[in-house]
Parts: structure tokens; C-alpha cells; sequence
């Protein structure tokens, strides 16, 4: 899983971003000069990020991040559910939006987490419409990127990517160490600087038939392995013998 690590410039504290399934960030350093920070990624990314950035600046773009609850955090956070569900995500039935029960649930995760200052959620309107989201789950100085949609209406102008290097820039400045993407996709990879392997897990309420049948399952993979690959073995040797008994047959007559 990618990493995006601080790169920091002179006396001055960088942030960075750690991204998911393969996790993926970039690096980035802020400047002695006004505290921007400047992005020391592949000179490709630097030079696409630029060119993105005035782009949405030109479409007027605008980004809007709630850090704490309130009137506007509500309404950033609507905006965002609603773009969720308007999305390809909307239409593959893996969004936030559709449902009451998962805009409910969202909508606890973040009273409960932006009452401790734990949570932000990022929109960029462009026209008067959110055209992406961002949700950041943060613990001290890790960030875990977990929910993005972006609007395909507006695909030319990559606000997917835009709002992703801008959030990135925002938990610099906030002193962020890392932010764990969460997820793996052609995207986030160009921001990656480091790819961590991870293990499955899984838990259980109690010992349960199930969980024993799983590790029984376990216990007896390698046997199945084993009788696999005997079974290969034969099949490749008796179509050896008939193949050879064939052979001979025709060579007698």
C-alpha cells in the first residue's frame, strides 16, 4: 500500500498521505516561502497537477472542507452524499447516497468523529455542483483516506485528482504524517511512494462451528495441495502408456 511521506524544506514541517489496499500517497514539502507546499513527486505528476489545478481555477472551482460539525459542515456533507449517489458508484449500488441507512450511518461516523476534530470532509463545487468528495479520517498525525466520488460530468477536468493533491496539501499544512489511501487504483498509484503488503484478518464473536470448520479448512489445505497434484501426476502418466501402447501397436502392424 502506497505511502506519501513529508519531505520537509529547510526548518519548515511537510505532510503526507499513505494510500490504500495497495496503499498510495506522495510526497510533498512545504516552502519557506509563505508555507505553499510544493510537490516532490515524478516531474510528470508536478507538471499534470499544475496544468489540473488551473484548469478547475479557470472553471471556477471551488473547495470547500469541514473540519468541524455546523450548519455548512451539514450541508458540505449533503452535497457529498449526494454526489455519492449520482456517481458510477450510485449506478453499481456501492455508494453512500441511495440508501437512508448509509447516509445515516455516515452521517454518525461524522458527528461522532468531527466532534473530536477527527474528521474532515472536502467537496469541490465547479458551476454550483459538487464534482468530487473526499472523506479523511485522522489519529493524531495518520490520516486514513475513506470515502472519494468525483462527477463524470466533469471527467475533463480530473476533479477527482485535483481534490485528492488538495486534501493531501491541507494535511500537510495541519502537520499529517502519513495518510493512508485505503484503496489501489490507477489514480492514487501515481501519488504512491510506497507499497506495504498487508495480511487478512479475521474475527470472531467466539469459537463458533464456523471458525472451526475455517481452521480445519486451513489445517487441510496442504493435504489437498498434495492429492492435487497426484492426481496431475497420474493423469499425465496414463496418457504417457496410451500414448506409447499406440505407438507400438501401429509400429507391430
Amino acid at each position: 500500500m502506497g505511502r506519501w511521506r513529508p519531505f520537509p524544506a529547510r526548518a519548515c514541517g511537510g505532510g503526507g498521505a499513505n494510500g490504500g489496499v495497495a496503499r498510495c500517497g506522495a510526497r510533498c514539502a512545504t516552502s519557506a516561502r509563505g508555507g505553499r507546499p510544493i510537490w516532490r513527486g515524478a516531474a510528470d505528476l508536478r507538471k499534470s497537477l499544475r496544468g489540473t489545478a488551473q484548469a478547475v481555477r479557470e472553471a471556477g472551482g471551488v473547495l470547500r472542507i469541514a473540519r468541524q460539525p455546523g450548519p455548512e459542515a451539514e450541508a458540505i456533507l449533503g452535497a457529498a452524499l449526494d454526489l455519492s449517489a449520482r456517481s458510477w458508484k450510485g449506478r453499481s449500488g456501492t455508494d453512500i447516497g441511495t440508501q437512508a441507512s448509509d447516509r445515516r450511518f455516515i452521517s454518525a461516523i461524522w458527528r461522532r468523529f468531527s466532534a473530536r476534530g477527527a474528521m474532515w470532509i472536502a467537496i469541490l463545487e465547479i458551476e454550483g455542483l459538487c464534482a468530487a468528495s473526499f472523506f479523511l479520517l485522522h489519529d493524531g498525525a495518520r490520516g486514513y483516506g475513506l470515502i472519494s466520488d468525483f462527477d463524470e460530468a466533469f471527467a475533463a477536468l480530473s476533479p477527482g485528482r485535483h481534490i485528492l493533491a488538495e486534501v493531501l496539501r491541507a494535511a500537510a499544512e495541519a502537520g499529517l504524517d502519513s495518510v493512508d489511501l485505503l484503496r489501489a487504483t490507477p489514480m492514487t498509484e501515481r501519488f504512491a511512494d510506497a507499497t506495504p503488503s498487508f495480511s487478512r484478518l479475521r474475527l470472531y464473536r467466539r469459537a463458533g462451528v464456523f471458525a472451526l470448520w475455517l481452521g480445519g479448512e486451513r489445517l487441510l489445505a496442504p493435504l489437498g495441495r498434495n492429492l492435487r497434484k497426484a492426481r496431475r501426476q497420474r493423469r499425465r502418466k496414463r496418457v504417457a502408456f496410451t500414448d506409447r501402447d499406440s505407438r507400438e501397436t501401429g509400429w507391430k502392424q
